[in-house]
């Protein structure tokens, strides 16, 4: 896995390959990626072959599976569907993109080899993609070249032509002057590129590297060598991914960081009639479920990338920690529930249809059910909540405060996600676009982090005053009461609650 994005003690990884036919193919891993469930590296769909396939990487002379290929691919399209309006009616643009689903988080990092944490992404479409961008400086770290500094020299090469069809790339790359050295080489594919600067902040990545071009010269000069390239906002926003720039900074991994904090903090403020040692125990552990009220509307000691608190809090570790170790873990945060089924018993109906009668609370029929829904991702979220109040049962009755209240910190997390919309549709990222085109909807991390993040103070207040001097009422008892409870809270499956 070159760029070195892998990490190992006391060394690196060099190459992510694949064998086919007998065969090696190399490339490198331009950054990771994540969809909101799962982190993914970046490489080319020539590499990581059909969805399924496994992938390795070599350390040393160790070969090591480092993850599957993901069904989110691209390989080319046509140019007018990928910028409509513009010229190019027999012009496909190549695009040759493909993820690899990281099977062990904890051994990557998010950082660039050779140039660290990188800046925000190049956001570049039809309204900005511009002839100023040649000569833009530009620079990566290949598996098979090391270091390279170039320059962006044309926008939307052709570099071939066959059947009356032409076949561009977004960008050609290649050497900034006659002073300064470039060269690409097999392996070279999967690189990211970003724009060059002094500026840390401005090491913008702008093109994932695909291949590579020769031109002629005359009988007294070298060929002249070029790296082919793919816009990365067009990966960004035709496979709904972000790119995961570091591990402390706000992404993906720490959506609603304030949203579940406030949750888990303030359900540790009310009452429990007849059980007054539980709340004694929930009131003096309020700031290792969440924050204390007066904290939870400073945004400086909250989110992680401002306060940098090594402690994650119990209500958000199944973002900020299991995310990044336990992908398996992502399923549980969402259950998406008005998707029909398209064969099976449930032809024709959602799982909100299902859901009106609560003996379809079950592991096998939702497993069934989602069966019969392919492409989809299972979401499991009232079967996590079922499984950890089991838990918390069998501490109680063993008496194991300490892990009780683990358990109940950690649960308020996947409540706190059944109360949003976002984890019960499939449209979780906003509503899909008429046609395709370079126009990121990022509507999960708005309504979930931006928006509260915003009116944590206002928030904050009124949720501690509707709950003020409020006594929980018992309204079920065992795992599976929690689960059908769940679904009873849920936005879509409540009408009452939309």
């Amino acid at each position: 896995m070159a760029n070195n994005i892998a990490r190992r003690p006391n060394g690196k990884w060099r190459a992510r390959y694949r064998d086919v036919q007998g065969k090696e193919h190399l490339a490198s891993i331009g950054c990771l990626l994540s969809d909101g469930h799962s982190v993914y590296a970046l490489t080319n769909r020539h590499v990581t072959g059909d969805p399924g396939e496994r992938v390795y990487g070599r350390f040393g002379a160790q070969r090591v599976c480092i993850g599957t290929s993901s069904p989110k691919q691209l390989t080319r399209e046509r140019f007018g569907d990928v910028y409509p309006g513009w010229a190019g009616d027999n012009v496909y643009l190549h695009l040759d993109i493909g993820l690899i689903r990281v099977d062990d988080v904890s051994r990557w990092t998010a950082q660039i080899y050779d140039v660290g944490t990188m800046g925000e992404v190049a956001d570049l479409g039809m309204d900005n993609l511009t002839l100023r961008l040649i000569g833009a400086p530009v620079r990566a770290y290949g598996c098979a070249s090391g270091p390279m500094r170039g320059a962006i020299k044309a926008l939307f090469y052709r570099y071939r032509a066959l059947g009356g069809y032409d076949f561009v790339a977004d960008f050609l790359i290649g050497a900034r002057n006659k002073k300064t050295p470039f060269a690409t080489h097999p392996g070279d594919s999967g690189t990211l590129w970003l724009l060059d600067t002094d500026d840390d902040a401005a090491k913008q990545p702008i093109a994932v590297q695909w291949g590579g071009q020769l031109f002629a010269n005359d009988s007294n000069r070298p060929q002249v060598s070029c790296a082919l390239a793919t816009c990365l906002s067009t990966v960004l926003t035709r496979l709904d991914v972000d790119v995961i720039r570091d591990w402390n900074i706000a992404g993906p991994e720490y959506w609603g960081e304030t949203g579940h904090y406030t949750i888990g903090a303030l359900a540790c403020t009310v009452s429990f009639p007849g059980f007054p040692g539980l709340q004694k125990l929930m009131s003096n552990n309020i700031d290792r479920v969440g924050f204390k009220p007066n904290d939870l509307k400073d945004n400086e000691k909250v989110l992680r990338n401002k306060a940098h608190y090594t402690f994650v809090p119990l209500a958000d570790v199944a973002d900020d920690v299991w995310r990044n170790t336990r992908p398996s873990d992502s399923n549980n945060h969402f259950a998406d529930m008005d998707q029909k089924a398209l064969s099976g018993p449930f032809k024709g109906k959602t799982l909100l249809d299902l859901a009106k009668d609560p003996k379809t609370i079950d592991p096998k029929v939702w497993t069934g059910f989602y069966d019969a829904v392919p492409g989809t991702n299972p979401g499991t979220l009232p079967f996590r909540v079922w499984q950890i109040y089991e838990e918390m049962v069998g501490f109680a009755a063993a008496g194991d405060a300490l892990k009780f209240l683990c358990a109940a910190g950690c649960l308020a997390h996947y409540v706190g996600d059944a109360c949003q919309p976002l984890h019960v549709s499939r449209l979780h990222h906003g509503n899909p676009p008429l046609h395709k085109c370079n126009v990121p909807y990022h509507v999960h991390d708005v309504y979930e982090t931006a928006m509260l993040n915003e009116h944590a103070p206002a928030i904050v207040t009124g949720v501690a005053a509707l709950l003020k001097n409020k006594p929980v009422k018992s309204t079920f008892s065992s795992g599976w009461g929690a689960a059908v409870r769940v679904i009873e809270a849920l936005p879509l499956a409540n009408p009452s609650r939309r």
